[in-house]
């Protein structure tokens, strides 16, 4: 009997495909938070110091805060003459600020208004003002709202090349394309995705400004009202901790965390014309904004993707 030919083909058991390699824990609050005041005390040294050599080069016609300063403030009776907008109805005190980084001036202040109860001017009723390096008022410019611009382009940069900030990496966590995880970075439209997506509390308090402006708004209004949230941080609307010392005191402020949280009052506090028109609806954006951030925080804290995570399909994991 002819020996039976078996076919040529072979069946051959397919070997399963290896898993990725796995990913590293979900970042924790205090991680993230720690990394991102990192980075923005990098780019807030980069501008103080900058900064610090044109207050000198232009006589205080530059100015910043900064996130970590030291500031020195004197009470005084006199109200200057000629101050531009006048002072507030009742102003009888007023509070001349120097602000410092690493001992180089980088900020001058005054702040105008009725007396309160500790002889200072009144927060709530108060006009701030810049004055130059003599103690001029004068109308300069103060670049804070540059070196927050540049944190974001700089953490986008950084996020989509390498996945993780400077900050990140000192932390130990980077940013991950949950459908690539051992990718080196994030898609930019991942990454652009991420940083909207956590902008929703925003929308309220971008509702009434849209509001304010399409009822009384202008052109000439407009560009008063960025002019005085740009030198928010230099007057009344202080965030952040302090350390008092007399009447010194080192000042530590947050880039993205407390400033933002505090925008609503911020933009209350700026002076534009007619902005209590809308200040209900500041009010509401205050507490969506607050609700916002209060559930982002529960979430990261139990170790899961945020909402702004999951929809950006992204993820901040333990760095292995």
């Amino acid at each position: 009997m002819p020996d039976t030919i078996e076919p040529a083909a072979t069946w051959e058991r397919v070997a399963p495909v290896a898993p990725a390699q796995a990913v590293g824990g979900r970042a924790g609050l205090f991680r993230r938070g720690l990394a991102l005041s990192i980075d923005s005390l990098i780019i807030s040294v980069l501008f103080q110091a900058i900064v610090a050599v044109l207050f000198v080069a232009t006589s205080g016609r530059i100015q910043i805060y900064g996130d970590l300063v030291y500031k020195g403030c004197a009470v005084d009776k006199t109200i200057p003459e000629g101050l531009v907008p006048p002072p507030p109805a009742g102003a009888n005190a007023a509070r001349e600020c120097n602000i410092y980084f690493l001992g180089a001036q980088t900020a001058r202040t005054l702040h105008v208004g009725p007396r309160a109860k500790d002889g200072e001017p009144a927060s709530t009723a108060s006009q701030g003002y810049m004055l130059d390096r003599d103690g001029h008022p004068i109308d300069g410019v103060a670049v804070d709202w540059i070196a927050m611009l540049a944190l974001i382009v700089y953490v986008v940069v950084m996020e989509t090349r390498t996945g993780a900030t400077l900050g990140k990496r000192a932390m130990g966590i980077r940013v991950i394309d949950a459908a690539a995880p051992d990718a080196c970075g994030v898609p930019l439209r991942k990454v652009a995705m991420r940083y909207l997506a956590m902008l929703i509390g925003f929308l309220p308090i971008l509702a009434g400004l849209l509001v304010y402006f399409g009822m009384f708004g202008s052109l000439g209004e407009a560009h008063a009202l960025i002019v005085k949230l740009s030198r928010a941080s230099l007057f009344d609307n202080e965030v952040g901790s302090q350390i008092y010392s007399a009447s010194r005191a080192v000042h530590w402020h947050p880039v993205l965390a407390a400033y933002w949280l505090e925008l609503p009052g911020i933009l209350q506090g700026a002076g534009a014309p007619s902005l209590d028109a809308v200040e209900w609806l500041l009010d509401a954006g205050s507490l969506v904004l607050k609700g916002w951030a209060l559930l982002l925080a529960v979430q990261i804290a139990r170790k899961r993707d945020p909402l702004y995570d999951r929809w950006a399909g992204t993820a901040v994991v333990l760095d292995s």
